[in-house]
């Protein structure tokens, strides 16, 4: 798995980690984890689950959700999404690298 590169301090539970309590540390010059935003939302939080804080703060609020999540999140993959909550791809991008996370087409 890609996850050598970030560094994550677990307080808590991911599944259950908000803002404060979940922090991703960036090391500069580590390598990025790739997703790939044709996947959907259900998926790359099942693998990443410290993503999903992540994409909730980016403005995916549903996913805060666990029902939405395992419905809608298993349909609309990450590019469908940002468009749908009007999220540019350039915002998102930026978004996610700045967490360690480089989105790929």
């Amino acid at each position: 798995m890609q996850q050598e590169s970030i560094f994550v301090f677990r307080m808590i539970n991911v599944i259950n980690c908000s803002k404060l309590l979940c922090v991703n540390f960036y090391k500069e010059g580590a390598k990025m984890i790739k997703i790939d935003g044709n996947r959907t939302a259900y998926d790359l939080v099942n693998e990443f689950p410290e993503l999903k804080p992540i994409l909730v703060d980016l403005g995916f609020k549903p996913l805060n959700d666990d029902k939405m999540l395992n419905t809608v999140g298993r349909m609309m993959t990450l590019n469908r999404g940002a468009k749908q909550i009007g999220l540019t791809r350039e915002d998102l991008q930026k978004g996610l690298k700045d967490k360690g996370y480089e989105l790929l087409d």
